[in-house]
């Protein structure tokens, strides 16, 4: 299997170490999902699907070689630790929107959603809007 890896915006020793490391982990980790070595079935409902951790570990590399950036110290794009300023802001299309929130386990309706997030440990208002998630 093939990742398609994100470019990364910013370099430096700390960045490229991490990067291959990180790179090879992945391997590891989906390689061990694909030969069913993971026992999926303890797992929360997104994690089981390998597809679904080959997108998470793609889109993961890009947040974590940032955040090494960011506590490397040097100097650079990266280094600013203004929170909003993600390195990749991602706007989903309708087709990827309706696959995530089918994966979170839930039909669409928004008191669902609310409950499959409820469900994973987080806090939500079921006032405050969902953003570009609807």
């Amino acid at each position: 299997m093939t990742f398609n890896w994100p470019d990364i915006p910013f370099s430096g020793t700390e960045v490229d170490t991490f990067v291959t490391a990180y790179k090879a982990l992945a391997q590891a980790i989906y390689d061990d999902y694909y030969a069913g070595n993971i026992a999926t079935d303890i797992l929360k409902t997104p994690y089981q699907d390998t597809e679904n951790i080959r997108v998470f570990l793609e889109n993961g590399l890009l947040y974590a070689a940032f955040i090494i950036k960011q506590r490397a110290g040097n100097v650079g794009p990266g280094t600013d630790f203004v929170i909003g300023n993600s390195p990749k802001r991602i706007t989903l299309s309708d087709a990827e929107r309706i696959r995530l929130i089918q994966s979170m386990g839930c039909i669409g309706e928004t008191t669902n959603i609310f409950s499959s997030f409820q469900e994973n440990g987080e806090n939500i208002d079921p006032e405050a809007p969902m953003g570009p998630l609807l």
